[in-house]
């Protein structure tokens, strides 16, 4: 086999070319060969003549609108917020450490009126009710919450405590209700025997702060209301903030409550 010689290879290659031209046919003429003018980067900005290629740019680029929060906005809830904006629907309403929170993390706070958009709370479907005795102003708080609150069956006396909160925990635990509100003269015995079963965690409403703190470092579902010391406006606030707030997710706090439920 003949070696390859580039320099003969070269040879021929200028003497075709000197041979072509000397035709004088342009249409044998070989053309001229420039270098590239540049790199395709994908940067389709300043091509005017295909906006479509524009607008898929910019949609790719262009982050999803949060969702919206509804109802009462704990500071457990700010916290989860990703990012420097609280999006509000326009009926949900901030807790006072709720804006606290906003404060301190300088978010900027937007409302919409779209409901479609709003984060429902998953467990404000069904909250039970019970008192032991008699309360006006009780009467009128469920009868103004009728839409919100169920009543347990159990009779409304002390010796009936035990079965008002066996019954709320096994309608807790099947997924018929998401809590219950106790109404009681003393809160000793009903927070005792709630927080006996598995699937209550119980807070003794004092005032909405002690709400508010129940529900984010307990994501408590049982409030005791001792009624002789509260008016109806004040039960109402409270209820209201208990039935409506979003309960946290609490992992350490479930580790915790099953180590001390081995305590002997």
């Amino acid at each position: 086999m003949t070696k390859f010689d580039p320099q003969l290879a070269d040879r021929i290659t200028q003497m075709v070319l000197q041979a072509l031209k000397n035709t004088g046919n342009p249409a044998q003429t070989p053309a001229d060969i420039h270098a590239p003018l540049g790199v395709c980067t994908g940067d389709y900005s300043k091509f005017t003549d295909r906006p479509d290629l524009n607008q898929t740019e910019k949609s790719e680029n262009k982050q999803p609108e949060p969702a919206a929060l509804s109802g009462v906005i704990t500071a457990a809830m700010v916290d989860a917020i990703k990012g420097d904006t609280l999006v509000l629907d326009a009926k949900s309403k901030l807790t006072p450490l709720g804006a606290d929170r906003v404060k301190e993390r300088r978010m900027t706070v937007k409302r919409v009126s779209n409901p479609q958009s709003a984060i429902r709370n998953p467990q404000s479907n069904t909250w039970l009710w019970w008192i032991d005795g008699r309360c006006q102003a009780v009467e009128k708080l469920t009868t103004h919450l009728r839409e919100t609150l169920t009543p347990l069956g159990a009779r409304h006396d002390a010796s009936q405590l035990h079965q008002a909160v066996r019954d709320a925990a096994r309608r807790v635990r099947g997924g018929q209700a998401a809590g219950a509100i106790l109404f009681v003269p003393s809160a000793a015995l009903a927070v005792c025997y709630a927080n006996r079963c598995p699937s209550l965690r119980a807070v003794v409403a004092t005032c909405g702060e002690a709400v508010e703190q129940g529900v984010e470092l307990l994501g408590a579902n049982v409030m005791i209301v001792e009624y002789p010391h509260h008016g109806f406006r004040s039960m109402l606030a409270m209820a209201e903030r208990f039935t409506s707030a979003k309960r946290p997710e609490l992992t350490g706090v479930e580790r915790q409550l099953k180590e001390l439920a081995s305590c002997e």
